[in-house]
């Protein structure tokens, strides 16, 4: 799949291949490709692990070279002169290069010019260069080089000798570059943004593992959702982060399973998801070093909500990126911190962190709704006293709000805690409002695990709000994901189709939600006026995939004011107009959605 946007194509992984493919059997092609994306996320393993051995599959050699730390045109050459040739490769030393790369004449004769004469080797498999070549120079953003001179060395390669060549790059790390935006439409001719598909790539990434360690491996591949998860979640999403946070839990991993198997049914996850999102915010510069090693194991606690700052601090911030809805498997190792930033591993102090209690290491929130009569009474008052705080928090997912209230009411009511339910109700009612602000909600309120009939009043009140509040929010959600597909449908026309036909994805939230009660019918029928042929196409079959099931009116009803809209808007534009294919096209569309209108009112 791909998509324009100013000039550039937006390709995801499946795709660059075959694009990449399509670009070194065109003859006529003769212009560089740059393959853009942010650092770290992936071009370079892409390119290794399977751009390289499909371009190889073609019968042509993949030469990779990178650009930085390269110093000069003379050196590129001498680089590109032992990549191409791996017996002057092992030669390297023997030979005299700077002399022979002297005599070297890049011209439509020959790539490499003269033969060594000083060790009779021949260079006759070179005349034929741009046929069974294929270049590659990454790093193109951390050159060194004048861009203009480093240019005008590879336009000889690309323009006269017809050498396919691919860039690999970070471009926005040239944006203030005014030389790179001058000269770059003189030699590449296409740029693709380079997408990732973290499922496929991370897969490939934790691959080694399972010569060094198949229980690793075993483990990292079982954990592969989870993993993925979590890197979705950091800000840059960069993959030697995350490589380098796999590479790192490998220790941690091998000392909990020394330890013994109840170490890593309790701890492996839990170690892996704090070490994955610490090496995050150390790499991308989110807390400073002084700061982190100071964190001790209580921080978020001690944090606290109460905390009236208008910046609230880091650990608060940390728990609320990475661990929304999970904070129960919160824990933060300063053994682990120490560890991440100068790559020593205190064993005692581990073994201290990660000792197992009898308890088997119960939040107080599961204790107290699971063995609260067993508590002594020391424990279960400051376990009472630290839920009620994350409650104020609005740190647990606001599905199990109301579930933790029918607790705290049996305790008010048995006297076990001195409180009143009215104050209770507003704690409750507080943590309702806080846990939207501060955790994400899953995917659809629970309401089949409250039961209504045996409740008392205040427990249906703060069950109704829990629900009110929930269906607020994702309502919110579902018109910002709606509004922004459409923003971005002048350029992802199939990002919106997708949307459309998934009338329940996970993801977005939308079970069997109503979307088109977000849309600006006169927004809309512009978009059907800028769309292609196929696209037109692709819309209609969308909408017939949406409401192709026999009792729509129960979900889609608020759909049907726009959709009459829409319909009698699109009719304008065709009415009294020739039928060319495209006016046909619409008015089939037209019937799709009329077809829907008439259902939606039976």
């Amino acid at each position: 799949m791909s998509f324009q946007k100013k000039g550039v194509s937006y390709i995801v992984m499946e795709s660059l291949e075959k694009t990449v493919i399509d670009y070194i059997d065109n003859q006529t092609a003769n212009y560089a490709i740059l393959i853009n994306g942010k650092w770290g996320s992936g071009k370079t393993f892409f390119w290794n692990k399977r751009l390289s051995r499909v371009i190889e599959s073609k019968g042509k050699n993949a030469i990779y070279i990178s650009l930085y730390g390269i110093k000069s045109i003379e050196e590129l050459q001498r680089n590109l002169f032992l990549s191409t040739n791996p017996v002057l490769k092992k030669k390297e030393s023997a030979i005299d290069l700077s002399t022979q790369l002297a005599k070297i004449a890049l011209n439509t004769a020959s790539f490499f010019g003269n033969a060594l004469d000083k060790y009779e080797i021949s260079i006759e498999p070179f005349l034929n260069i741009k046929d069974n070549f294929v270049l590659c120079f990454d790093d193109l953003e951390r050159t060194s080089l004048n861009l203009s001179e480093l240019f005008g060395f590879i336009n000889i390669l690309v323009e006269h000798e017809s050498i396919k060549t691919i860039f690999i790059a970070a471009e926005n790390e040239l944006d203030q570059n005014e030389e790179y935006h001058k000269i770059k439409e003189k030699l590449i001719g296409k740029t693709i943004s380079f997408i990732a598909d973290s499922d496929t790539i991370v897969h490939q990434l934790i691959a080694p593992y399972r010569m060094i360690d198949d229980n690793y491996f075993k483990f990292l591949d079982q954990n592969l959702r989870f993993i993925n998860e979590v890197f979705n979640k950091m800000e840059d999403r960069n993959l030697r982060t995350l490589n380098h946070a796999i590479a790192d839990y490998f220790l941690i991993y091998k000392k909990l399973r020394d330890m013994g198997q109840a170490y890593l049914d309790y701890w492996a996850k839990r170690m892996l998801h704090f070490i994955l999102a610490l090496m995050s915010v150390v790499r991308a510069g989110k807390v400073k070093k002084d700061e982190a090693l100071k964190i001790d194991s209580g921080s978020y606690f001690l944090a606290g909500f109460e905390n009236e700052a208008p910046e609230k601090p880091f650990i608060m911030r940390f728990v609320n990126t990475y661990y929304k809805g999970l904070t129960e498997n919160f824990t933060w190792s300063p053994t682990i911190t120490e560890y991440i930033y100068t790559g020593y591993l205190d064993n005692e102090r581990f073994l201290e962190e990660t000792k197992l209690t009898d308890e088997g290491e119960l939040t107080p929130v599961k204790k107290l709704t699971t063995k609260f009569e067993e508590l002594s009474q020391e424990e279960f008052s400051s376990c009472t006293q630290t839920v009620l705080r994350e409650i104020k928090e609005g740190i647990y997912d606001i599905n199990s709000i109301p579930r933790i209230y029918s607790f705290f009411e049996l305790f008010s009511q048995e006297r076990l805690i001195d409180m009143r339910i009215p104050t209770l109700k507003r704690i409750f009612i507080q943590g309702i409002d806080n846990s939207i602000r501060v955790t994400e909600p899953k995917i659809e309120f629970e309401i089949h695990y409250h039961k209504r009939s045996a409740s008392s009043q205040t427990y249906t009140q703060i069950l109704d709000y829990a629900e009110k509040t929930y269906k607020e929010y994702k309502e919110k959600q579902i018109k910002s994901i709606v509004h922004e597909h459409l923003k971005r449908a002048s350029y992802d026309p199939e990002g919106l189709f997708l949307l459309i036909r998934q009338k329940n994805n996970p993801k977005y939230g939308l079970d069997y939600s109503p979307i088109f009660k977000h849309v600006s019918a006169a927004q809309f029928v512009q978009l059907v006026t800028t769309l292609s042929q196929e696209n037109l196409i692709a819309l209609r079959s969308s909408i017939l995939e949406r409401y192709n099931f026999s009792n729509i009116k129960d979900y889609f009803a608020e759909d049907l004011p726009v959709l009459i809209k829409v319909s009698t808007k699109l009719f304008k534009k065709i009415n009294g107009k020739k039928m060319t294919i495209r006016n046909y096209t619409i008015k089939k569309l037209i019937e799709v959605i009329e077809n829907v209108e008439s259902r939606l009112t039976k």
